[in-house]
């Protein structure tokens, strides 16, 4: 057992395999996320989960156009933060998301995401940390035609 708070510090956050993060919005960096059109900010959960989960703050970049796209995680679940988004789901229409809506999309779920606000963000949690995301060759039109 580890009491806390103790006054060790250690700077790389280890206390027994137990690790922290602390993710501070105004240091954090954007970079490229998986899908073209948005960039993400990293919390740090993946590093501390040593890959088993992960963590982001996602957001689209100006002009960004909707791609289908499905992935072959275990666990895939975003909350809009803020702003609106339109999810398209194969077989299961549309929907129109804003600040407080939450999704799970399972695996194989081909999906995208439409009609973005300017200030959008979703908080991305993954199992695993490294989500595999495959692109289809399919419009976003074609995606909404689709039924079970």
């Amino acid at each position: 057992d580890l009491d806390l708070p103790n006054t060790e510090v250690r700077s790389n956050r280890d206390f027994g395999g137990q690790h922290f993060v602390l993710h501070q919005v105004v240091q954090a960096e954007w970079s490229p996320w998986r899908m073209e059109g948005f960039e993400f900010r990293d919390t740090g959960i993946g590093t501390a989960t040593k890959g088993l989960a992960g963590v982001r703050v996602v957001r689209p970049l100006n002009g960004s156009k909707p791609l289908v796209c499905s992935h072959s995680g275990e666990f895939y679940f975003f909350f809009t933060l803020q702003g609106k988004v339109t999810l398209i789901c194969e077989g299961l229409g549309s929907q129109r998301m804003e600040a407080g809506d939450s999704c799970v999309i399972p695996a194989q779920q081909r999906h995208a995401l439409t009609d973005c606000s300017d200030d959008l963000e979703l908080l991305e949690a993954t199992f695993p940390a490294d989500l595999e995301t495959q692109l289809h060759s399919m419009s976003v039109e074609a995606l909404m035609n689709i039924d079970d």
